[in-house]
């Protein structure tokens, strides 16, 4: 957007209108939450514990536990890859994941990381 401004000497305001993207959707900037680690760590747990629960009954966990958080955001920490631990076949739960890769490391003599 900068190199358009200077080339055509016109706005950014001016500039947006005519090349057609919102600003708001150019302007936009990520917050990363101060409590995002430890948010993803609690989930992992109680994940690892609970192996058959899904993202709405991890936030009702996590609730009963005194997290203020959606469900929307346990939702988008659960769909991150390193909340799912890795690549996993579908339908496969982290409990499993984690028995699978332990078993791998046993089978090839490696000792399994915690």
């Amino acid at each position: 957007m900068e190199h358009a401004r200077e080339k055509y000497e016109v706005s950014e305001r001016h500039a947006y209108r005519l090349l057609g993207p919102w600003r708001r959707t150019q302007r936009y900037a990520a917050i990363q939450r101060i409590d995002q680690d430890a948010l993803t760590e609690a989930i992992i747990a109680l994940a690892s514990e609970y192996g058959r629960y899904g993202h709405r009954r991890i936030t009702a966990l996590l609730l009963r536990d005194g997290w203020q958080v959606s469900k929307d955001r346990v939702q988008r920490t659960w769909s991150r890859p390193e909340t799912r631990g890795g690549n996993r076949a579908f339908g496969e739960n982290l409990t499993t994941a984690v028995l699978h890769a332990v078993t791998d490391c046993l089978l090839a003599n490696i000792e399994p990381s915690a």
